[in-house]
């Protein structure tokens, strides 16, 4: 789940508690640059799903 922050209130005040995860996104142009994901949601969405396969050789 991701909830926007808003940066001028205080931790307590946007109610985050520990084990929250904050996530910093910079400002981009749209019309400049194309991302695959240009947003946090999307992105953690990405992660989410994402799987990794580790192969292993035996002798």
């Amino acid at each position: 789940m991701c909830v926007h922050v808003d940066k001028e209130l205080t931790f307590r005040a946007s109610e985050l508690q520990d084990g929250d995860i904050i996530c910093f996104q910079k400002h981009i142009q749209a019309a400049t640059l194309t991302y695959c994901y240009p947003d946090v949601p999307s992105f953690l969405e990405h992660v989410h799903d994402r799987q990794v396969l580790i192969y292993q050789l035996s002798c």
